[in-house]
Formats: C-alpha cells, structure tokens, sequence
C-alpha cells in the first residue's frame, strides 16, 4: 500500500509518497454484518520513513474529550462527487459537517449505530460518498472521527464516523509496536 501526501491535486502536483510498514485492524473489527454495522471500524497505519511536516501536511491531535453534539467538523476525502459514478476525485474535497452524538443519530439513521459510532450531516447532496472512508473529520485540529458509512451518498441521511476518542487506547498501542 502506498499513501500520499502534501498535496491537495492528484496531477502534476508535487507530493510524498510513502509505503505502508505495518496495518494494524482493530482485533474486533468484523466487517459489515447485520449486527456489527462497522463497529470497530479502524486502523492504524504505520509508514515507512518520515514524514516531513510543513504547510501541507501536519499532525493532528488525538481527542482529550469525546465528541459534542453541535460541533462542526471539517471532512476531506477522495471519494466520488457524483453518485452513482465510478470516479474519484482527483483533488481532495473538503466540507464542513455538522456532528451529531450517537443518541441524536440514532434517531436519524435507519439502523442502530453502536457505542463507536456517531454521524455527520450537512445536507442532501453534500457529504461523504464512496472513496471517502478513512477519511478524517477534523474539529479544532483534532480528529474526532474516520467515515465509515455512508447511505449511500449524500442522500438525506447523515454519513456515519467511527469515533476516534473511543479507540485512543487502541491507536496508542499500536503505534507501540
């Protein structure tokens, strides 16, 4: 697995390239079933080298507190911008997203989200689509979610992120190994 960064343009744009060491998967992670939903969807993935910060590419924070229903949280992804269409962008798309807590998007999703599990929403044709997930949900500098699940895109229904504030003990470990 390869992962780029620096760049905000697939083409003729300078950028980083970096190999994948080690992709660490949540050990409860099972895929999506009737009953899972994508619960533990997460990964850590550990490159080979450095990456060299600078105005494009930077660290963000782990969460301190957990996520608050009301913030707004900005989404960036490669994903489709027409659906259905099988074509991802070839530059990044960014957006903000109203956040919503797991309780409040219950009520929102034709599903029950688990304990990992919160949404975001903008509105009808605005939101994650295919080739989003994993993409971050950034809030103040801090990554407070990673899409997970979209229905299907941007179509009225709000795009479920796997909280990352639940996961912070796993994500800690495994950049100990």
């Amino acid at each position: 697995m390869k992962i780029l960064t620096g760049t905000t343009y697939l083409i003729n744009e300078p950028r980083s390239m970096h190999l994948a060491g080690q992709i660490i998967i949540h050990p409860k992670f099972t895929g999506m079933t009737e009953e899972t939903r994508y619960s533990y969807d997460i990964a850590v993935v550990v490159v080979e080298g450095v990456i060299k910060l600078n105005d494009l590419q930077n660290i963000v924070k782990l969460p301190s507190k957990n996520i608050r229903h009301g913030d707004i949280g900005m989404l960036a992804g490669w994903g489709y911008t027409i659906y259905p269409s099988s074509t991802s962008s070839n530059r990044l798309q960014k957006v903000e997203m109203n956040v919503y807590d797991t309780y409040q998007c219950r009520i929102l999703v034709p599903f029950n989200l688990k304990i990992d599990q919160f949404c975001g929403y903008k509105r009808m044709g605005i939101g994650a689509c295919i080739g989003d997930s994993g993409g971050p949900l950034v809030v103040d500098n801090v990554v407070i979610g990673i899409s997970s699940l979209t229905i299907p895109c941007a179509q009225g229904v709000p795009d479920v992120y796997t909280n990352v504030k639940y996961h912070t003990d796993f994500i800690t470990a495994a950049l100990q190994i």
